[in-house]
């Protein structure tokens, strides 16, 4: 596991966890928090897709664990703004996005607007509810 803050904007880090297969990655995912959570829930997941050869990013949102914390920007918009400035940050072509609460929107959004650039999402106990 690797530990790191991605710069995604003016004044914008993301604290970030990356998990790395021994060998070329067969996929990558980008795991989002729900919540009043952090990315430490996706720890055991992390390491479990890299045991089977996926490459795993897993974030703290804006506001959350060791991410910057703004005044402003925590709209559904701008949070997936932030998701797919990670994506573009990486340089990956065509993650899948999983989400858990809140996160499942999370990640169900930047693939319905950047369809071409993600491969799947996932949403668990998620991804249904309209907050705006």
């Amino acid at each position: 596991m690797q530990e790191t803050f991605l710069t995604i904007g003016p004044d914008i880090r993301l604290h970030a966890q990356r998990w790395l297969p021994d060998s070329e990655p067969r996929g990558r995912f980008l795991l989002v928090h729900g919540l009043a959570s952090n990315l430490r829930m996706w720890v055991g997941v992390g390491e479990s897709l890299a045991r089977r050869g996926f490459e795993a990013v897993a974030i703290d949102l804006r506001g959350h664990g060791q991410s910057s914390k703004p005044v402003g920007g925590y709209d559904f918009q701008t949070v997936t703004d932030d998701i797919l400035a990670v994506v573009d940050h990486l340089g990956w072509a065509k993650p899948v996005i999983v989400g858990q609460s809140w996160g499942g929107n999370l990640a169900i959004e930047p693939a319905w607007r950047a369809g071409d650039r993600i491969a799947g999402a996932a949403a668990v106990d998620g991804g249904t509810i309209d907050l705006q």
